[in-house]
Protein backbone atom coordinates (compact mmCIF):
# COMPACT_ATOMS: atom_id res chain seq x y z
CA UNK A 1 0.00 0.00 0.00
CA UNK A 2 2.64 2.13 0.79
CA UNK A 3 4.75 1.73 -2.33
CA UNK A 4 1.43 2.27 -4.15
CA UNK A 5 1.02 5.56 -2.75
CA UNK A 6 4.19 6.91 -3.60
CA UNK A 7 4.02 5.95 -6.99
CA UNK A 8 0.92 8.30 -7.47
CA UNK A 9 2.40 10.63 -5.75
CA UNK A 10 5.26 10.85 -8.22
CA UNK A 11 2.82 10.69 -10.98
CA UNK A 12 1.00 13.66 -9.54
CA UNK A 13 3.96 15.26 -9.41
CA UNK A 14 5.36 14.47 -13.28
CA UNK A 15 1.58 15.40 -14.75
CA UNK A 16 1.34 18.76 -13.16
CA UNK A 17 4.72 19.66 -14.42
CA UNK A 18 3.84 18.48 -17.64
CA UNK A 19 0.26 20.44 -17.53
CA UNK A 20 2.85 23.49 -16.40
CA UNK A 21 4.50 23.51 -19.45
CA UNK A 22 1.70 22.78 -21.92
CA UNK A 23 0.07 25.72 -20.66
CA UNK A 24 3.47 27.40 -21.60
CA UNK A 25 4.05 25.91 -24.71
CA UNK A 26 0.73 26.70 -26.05
CA UNK A 27 0.70 30.17 -25.02
CA UNK A 28 3.65 30.75 -26.75
CA UNK A 29 2.96 28.72 -29.54
CA UNK A 30 -0.93 29.17 -30.60
CA UNK A 31 -3.62 32.08 -30.40
CA UNK A 32 -4.96 31.89 -27.01
CA UNK A 33 -8.84 33.07 -27.63
CA UNK A 34 -9.55 33.89 -24.03
CA UNK A 35 -7.15 34.08 -21.17
CA UNK A 36 -8.89 33.98 -17.46
CA UNK A 37 -6.42 34.44 -14.33
CA UNK A 38 -8.46 31.42 -12.39
CA UNK A 39 -8.18 29.08 -15.43
CA UNK A 40 -5.54 27.46 -17.70
CA UNK A 41 -5.76 29.77 -21.67
CA UNK A 42 -8.42 28.33 -24.06
CA UNK A 43 -7.00 28.03 -28.16
CA UNK A 44 -8.73 27.58 -30.90
CA UNK A 45 -9.58 23.94 -32.30
CA UNK A 46 -7.47 24.38 -35.02
CA UNK A 47 -4.50 24.72 -33.66
CA UNK A 48 -4.79 21.47 -31.67
CA UNK A 49 -4.46 18.01 -32.89
CA UNK A 50 -6.47 15.14 -30.83
CA UNK A 51 -3.68 13.89 -29.24
CA UNK A 52 -3.25 17.10 -28.32
CA UNK A 53 -6.53 18.22 -26.66
CA UNK A 54 -6.28 15.24 -24.60
CA UNK A 55 -6.31 16.13 -20.62
CA UNK A 56 -2.68 15.76 -19.30
CA UNK A 57 -3.02 12.94 -17.09
CA UNK A 58 -4.53 10.65 -20.11
CA UNK A 59 -1.58 12.10 -22.13
CA UNK A 60 0.65 10.76 -18.97
CA UNK A 61 -0.89 7.46 -18.99
CA UNK A 62 -0.45 6.74 -22.69
CA UNK A 63 3.53 7.59 -22.19
CA UNK A 64 3.88 5.09 -19.34
CA UNK A 65 1.65 1.93 -21.51
CA UNK A 66 4.98 2.90 -24.24
CA UNK A 67 7.60 1.29 -24.69
CA UNK A 68 10.93 3.50 -24.63
CA UNK A 69 11.25 3.18 -28.55
CA UNK A 70 7.48 4.01 -29.18
CA UNK A 71 8.16 6.76 -26.95
CA UNK A 72 10.68 8.55 -29.26
CA UNK A 73 8.77 7.71 -32.22
CA UNK A 74 5.86 10.06 -30.57
CA UNK A 75 8.65 12.73 -30.04
CA UNK A 76 9.37 12.80 -33.88
CA UNK A 77 5.68 13.77 -34.79
CA UNK A 78 5.53 17.33 -33.85
CA UNK A 79 7.52 19.98 -31.90
CA UNK A 80 5.19 19.56 -28.91
CA UNK A 81 5.78 16.26 -28.71
CA UNK A 82 9.45 16.11 -28.99
CA UNK A 83 9.61 18.40 -26.27
CA UNK A 84 7.10 16.66 -23.78
CA UNK A 85 9.15 13.23 -24.43
CA UNK A 86 11.81 15.00 -23.21
CA UNK A 87 10.91 16.00 -20.10
CA UNK A 88 13.33 15.21 -17.73
CA UNK A 89 10.85 14.42 -15.01
CA UNK A 90 8.94 12.06 -16.88
CA UNK A 91 12.45 10.04 -17.77
CA UNK A 92 13.26 10.10 -13.91
CA UNK A 93 9.82 8.86 -13.11
CA UNK A 94 10.35 5.86 -15.56
CA UNK A 95 13.90 5.23 -14.18
CA UNK A 96 12.92 5.25 -10.47
CA UNK A 97 9.74 2.99 -11.39
CA UNK A 98 11.98 0.72 -14.28
CA UNK A 99 14.69 0.03 -12.89
CA UNK A 100 13.92 -2.20 -9.75
CA UNK A 101 12.73 -4.73 -12.58
CA UNK A 102 15.75 -4.97 -15.29
CA UNK A 103 16.98 -8.37 -14.89
CA UNK A 104 20.71 -7.32 -15.58
CA UNK A 105 22.98 -4.11 -15.37
CA UNK A 106 26.91 -3.71 -16.25
CA UNK A 107 29.63 -1.06 -16.06
CA UNK A 108 28.50 0.53 -19.20
CA UNK A 109 24.99 1.16 -18.33
CA UNK A 110 24.73 1.68 -14.75
CA UNK A 111 22.32 4.45 -14.07
CA UNK A 112 24.14 7.86 -11.58
CA UNK A 113 21.97 6.85 -8.39
CA UNK A 114 22.78 10.52 -6.66
CA UNK A 115 21.21 11.65 -9.31
CA UNK A 116 18.07 9.76 -8.41
CA UNK A 117 18.24 10.03 -4.73
CA UNK A 118 16.47 13.77 -4.76
CA UNK A 119 12.89 13.52 -4.57
CA UNK A 120 10.46 14.27 -7.37
CA UNK A 121 8.83 17.24 -5.96
CA UNK A 122 12.33 18.92 -5.53
CA UNK A 123 13.35 18.53 -9.24
CA UNK A 124 10.01 19.91 -10.12
CA UNK A 125 11.75 23.63 -9.70
CA UNK A 126 13.61 23.05 -12.73
CA UNK A 127 10.96 23.50 -15.03
CA UNK A 128 9.71 26.69 -13.42
CA UNK A 129 10.72 28.89 -16.43
CA UNK A 130 11.17 26.16 -19.53
CA UNK A 131 9.57 27.43 -22.85
CA UNK A 132 9.52 25.01 -25.71
CA UNK A 133 12.68 25.71 -27.65
CA UNK A 134 14.80 25.81 -25.17
CA UNK A 135 17.20 22.94 -23.70
CA UNK A 136 16.49 21.62 -20.65
CA UNK A 137 18.10 22.94 -17.72
CA UNK A 138 19.51 19.88 -16.18
CA UNK A 139 22.40 18.47 -14.57
CA UNK A 140 21.59 14.90 -15.80
CA UNK A 141 19.97 13.33 -18.80
CA UNK A 142 17.74 11.22 -17.37
CA UNK A 143 16.36 10.03 -20.91
CA UNK A 144 19.88 9.21 -21.74
CA UNK A 145 20.15 7.08 -18.66
CA UNK A 146 17.13 5.74 -18.95
CA UNK A 147 17.41 4.51 -22.71
CA UNK A 148 21.06 3.14 -22.04
CA UNK A 149 20.20 1.32 -19.00
CA UNK A 150 16.99 -0.39 -20.50
CA UNK A 151 17.53 -3.97 -21.47
CA UNK A 152 15.54 -3.86 -24.62
CA UNK A 153 16.79 -0.60 -25.68
CA UNK A 154 20.45 -2.19 -24.92
CA UNK A 155 19.74 -5.10 -27.50
CA UNK A 156 17.87 -3.14 -30.27
CA UNK A 157 20.17 -0.10 -30.20
CA UNK A 158 23.46 -1.83 -29.50
CA UNK A 159 25.96 -0.47 -31.94
CA UNK A 160 27.26 -2.35 -34.86
CA UNK A 161 30.53 -3.81 -34.89
CA UNK A 162 32.95 -1.78 -37.17
CA UNK A 163 34.62 -3.99 -40.00
CA UNK A 164 38.12 -3.39 -39.05
CA UNK A 165 36.66 -5.16 -35.75
CA UNK A 166 35.26 -7.89 -37.97
CA UNK A 167 38.61 -8.56 -39.86
CA UNK A 168 40.75 -8.74 -36.48
CA UNK A 169 38.66 -11.20 -35.19
CA UNK A 170 39.08 -13.43 -38.12
CA UNK A 171 42.37 -12.86 -37.71
CA UNK A 172 42.34 -13.79 -34.13
CA UNK A 173 40.78 -16.95 -34.66
CA UNK A 174 43.35 -17.96 -36.98
CA UNK A 175 45.78 -18.02 -34.23
CA UNK A 176 45.88 -21.19 -31.83
CA UNK A 177 44.89 -19.59 -28.31
CA UNK A 178 44.42 -21.26 -24.87
CA UNK A 179 40.78 -21.68 -23.43
CA UNK A 180 39.43 -19.25 -20.54
CA UNK A 181 39.41 -20.14 -17.58
CA UNK A 182 37.43 -18.66 -14.53
CA UNK A 183 36.96 -18.99 -10.51
CA UNK A 184 33.81 -19.30 -9.40
CA UNK A 185 32.80 -18.09 -5.18
CA UNK A 186 30.92 -16.18 -3.19
CA UNK A 187 28.16 -17.06 -1.00
CA UNK A 188 25.31 -17.66 -3.08
CA UNK A 189 26.77 -20.92 -3.97
CA UNK A 190 26.24 -22.64 -0.65
CA UNK A 191 23.50 -20.57 1.08
CA UNK A 192 20.50 -21.01 -1.09
CA UNK A 193 18.24 -23.53 -0.73
CA UNK A 194 19.45 -24.99 -4.36
CA UNK A 195 22.50 -25.12 -4.47
CA UNK A 196 24.90 -24.94 -7.32
CA UNK A 197 28.05 -26.45 -6.25
CA UNK A 198 30.06 -27.36 -2.97
CA UNK A 199 32.93 -25.23 -2.43
CA UNK A 200 35.86 -25.07 0.35
CA UNK A 201 34.47 -21.68 2.13
CA UNK A 202 38.43 -21.11 3.71
CA UNK A 203 39.18 -19.28 0.88
CA UNK A 204 40.35 -16.04 2.14
CA UNK A 205 42.27 -14.77 5.51
CA UNK A 206 41.15 -11.37 7.44
CA UNK A 207 43.21 -10.10 10.27
CA UNK A 208 43.14 -7.12 9.92
CA UNK A 209 40.88 -4.00 8.64
CA UNK A 210 41.47 -0.22 6.83
CA UNK A 211 41.04 2.88 7.95
CA UNK A 212 36.89 3.31 8.33
CA UNK A 213 37.08 -0.08 10.38
CA UNK A 214 35.86 -2.35 8.11
CA UNK A 215 37.30 -5.88 7.49
CA UNK A 216 40.03 -6.46 5.37
CA UNK A 217 40.54 -9.98 3.53
CA UNK A 218 43.17 -11.39 1.94
CA UNK A 219 43.43 -14.91 -0.91
CA UNK A 220 44.78 -17.77 0.72
CA UNK A 221 48.10 -18.73 -1.09
CA UNK A 222 46.70 -21.49 -3.11
CA UNK A 223 43.89 -19.09 -4.35
CA UNK A 224 46.27 -16.36 -5.20
CA UNK A 225 47.59 -18.81 -7.85
CA UNK A 226 44.13 -19.40 -9.27
CA UNK A 227 43.69 -15.57 -9.53
CA UNK A 228 46.84 -15.33 -11.20
CA UNK A 229 45.92 -18.32 -13.85
CA UNK A 230 42.25 -17.00 -14.91
CA UNK A 231 40.75 -15.21 -17.26
CA UNK A 232 37.74 -13.39 -15.14
CA UNK A 233 35.89 -14.75 -12.27
CA UNK A 234 32.10 -15.52 -11.24
CA UNK A 235 30.73 -14.18 -8.18
CA UNK A 236 27.18 -16.34 -6.81
CA UNK A 237 25.45 -13.83 -4.61
CA UNK A 238 22.27 -14.76 -2.67
CA UNK A 239 19.79 -11.98 -3.81
CA UNK A 240 16.83 -13.44 -1.58
CA UNK A 241 15.68 -10.51 0.34
CA UNK A 242 16.99 -9.90 3.39
CA UNK A 243 20.00 -11.54 2.81
CA UNK A 244 23.63 -10.56 1.95
CA UNK A 245 26.80 -8.61 3.96
CA UNK A 246 27.14 -5.56 1.71
CA UNK A 247 30.54 -4.16 3.32
CA UNK A 248 32.14 -7.99 3.75
CA UNK A 249 31.31 -9.24 0.30
CA UNK A 250 32.57 -5.90 -1.43
CA UNK A 251 36.01 -6.46 0.68
CA UNK A 252 36.50 -10.08 -0.79
CA UNK A 253 35.26 -9.25 -4.77
CA UNK A 254 38.24 -6.75 -3.97
CA UNK A 255 40.98 -8.65 -2.62
CA UNK A 256 40.33 -11.15 -5.66
CA UNK A 257 40.12 -8.43 -8.10
CA UNK A 258 43.36 -7.04 -6.78
CA UNK A 259 45.95 -5.57 -9.51
CA UNK A 260 48.42 -7.67 -7.37
CA UNK A 261 46.83 -10.78 -8.87
CA UNK A 262 46.69 -9.61 -12.55
CA UNK A 263 45.00 -7.53 -15.27
CA UNK A 264 42.35 -5.46 -14.30
CA UNK A 265 40.52 -5.93 -17.74
CA UNK A 266 39.47 -9.13 -16.61
CA UNK A 267 35.53 -9.18 -16.24
CA UNK A 268 33.50 -10.25 -13.22
CA UNK A 269 30.29 -11.52 -13.79
CA UNK A 270 28.18 -11.29 -10.52
CA UNK A 271 25.04 -14.27 -10.74
CA UNK A 272 22.65 -12.59 -8.12
CA UNK A 273 20.81 -15.59 -7.39
CA UNK A 274 17.43 -16.98 -6.12
CA UNK A 275 16.73 -20.31 -5.05
CA UNK A 276 13.53 -20.74 -7.12
CA UNK A 277 10.81 -19.34 -9.40
CA UNK A 278 7.63 -18.62 -7.39
CA UNK A 279 4.30 -20.45 -8.59
CA UNK A 280 2.92 -18.41 -11.20
CA UNK A 281 5.80 -16.24 -11.82
CA UNK A 282 5.45 -17.23 -15.51
CA UNK A 283 1.90 -15.19 -15.64
CA UNK A 284 2.94 -12.14 -14.17
CA UNK A 285 6.57 -12.18 -16.54
CA UNK A 286 4.28 -13.23 -19.61
CA UNK A 287 2.30 -9.89 -22.50
CA UNK A 288 4.96 -8.92 -24.75
CA UNK A 289 3.45 -5.28 -24.35
CA UNK A 290 4.75 -5.61 -20.79
CA UNK A 291 7.66 -6.82 -21.47
CA UNK A 292 8.85 -4.49 -24.02
CA UNK A 293 7.84 -1.25 -22.43
CA UNK A 294 8.87 -2.43 -18.44
CA UNK A 295 11.83 -4.90 -19.19
CA UNK A 296 10.03 -6.73 -16.26
CA UNK A 297 11.95 -9.98 -15.43
CA UNK A 298 10.90 -12.99 -13.83
CA UNK A 299 10.34 -12.92 -10.11
CA UNK A 300 11.71 -9.42 -9.90
CA UNK A 301 9.95 -8.41 -6.45
CA UNK A 302 11.17 -11.21 -4.63
CA UNK A 303 14.53 -10.72 -5.33
CA UNK A 304 17.08 -7.57 -4.88
CA UNK A 305 17.13 -5.67 -8.38
CA UNK A 306 20.20 -5.89 -10.00
CA UNK A 307 21.19 -2.28 -9.84
CA UNK A 308 20.48 -2.61 -6.07
CA UNK A 309 22.98 -5.61 -6.25
CA UNK A 310 25.58 -3.22 -7.81
CA UNK A 311 25.62 -1.11 -5.11
CA UNK A 312 25.81 -3.60 -2.60
CA UNK A 313 29.02 -5.16 -3.84
CA UNK A 314 30.00 -1.33 -4.37
CA UNK A 315 30.57 -2.54 -8.01
CA UNK A 316 30.90 0.61 -9.65
CA UNK A 317 34.45 1.69 -7.69
CA UNK A 318 35.89 -1.19 -9.54
CA UNK A 319 38.35 -0.66 -12.26
CA UNK A 320 37.20 -3.87 -14.00
CA UNK A 321 34.36 -4.60 -15.98
CA UNK A 322 31.27 -6.33 -14.54
CA UNK A 323 27.67 -7.27 -14.93
CA UNK A 324 24.75 -8.51 -12.90
CA UNK A 325 22.74 -10.61 -14.05
CA UNK A 326 19.31 -12.24 -12.42
CA UNK A 327 19.41 -16.11 -12.04
CA UNK A 328 17.51 -18.90 -10.58
CA UNK A 329 19.39 -21.98 -9.26
CA UNK A 330 17.01 -24.36 -9.89
CA UNK A 331 16.26 -23.40 -13.74
CA UNK A 332 19.78 -21.47 -14.09
CA UNK A 333 17.69 -18.65 -16.13
CA UNK A 334 19.24 -16.19 -16.84
CA UNK A 335 22.53 -17.77 -16.92
CA UNK A 336 23.79 -17.73 -20.52
CA UNK A 337 22.97 -13.69 -21.17
CA UNK A 338 26.04 -14.00 -17.80
CA UNK A 339 28.00 -16.17 -20.08
CA UNK A 340 27.74 -14.62 -23.43
CA UNK A 341 28.29 -11.34 -21.40
CA UNK A 342 31.50 -13.13 -19.98
CA UNK A 343 33.01 -14.43 -23.27
CA UNK A 344 32.52 -11.57 -24.48
CA UNK A 345 34.70 -9.29 -22.10
CA UNK A 346 37.23 -12.32 -22.02
CA UNK A 347 37.89 -11.29 -25.90
CA UNK A 348 35.99 -14.25 -27.49
CA UNK A 349 33.38 -14.08 -30.07
CA UNK A 350 29.72 -15.83 -29.22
Amino acid sequence: MEEQMETLSASLVVIRSLKRFRDRYLLYNTNPIQIDSNQSPKFAEEDLSFLDRLPVDVQFAILSLLPPEDICRLGATSRYWRAMVRDPLLWKYFLLRDMPHWPSIDHVTMPQLEALASPLCRDDLQLEERVEGEDHVSKHDYMAEYMKGHPACRQKWAFPRPPYDVVTSFLHALLPSSEPRYTMFGPGIEQLDVSMCRVNDKLFTSDETDPSGCRMFSPNPQVQEVCQAVSGFIYVANAEPGKGEGEVEAAKIRSMLSPAWGSTSRPLLVLSCVSRERPGEEEEGGGEANVASRGTPTGARCRTPSVEMAQRLRLPQLPNPWMVQDTVAESLSGLLDGISWLLQYSGLRV
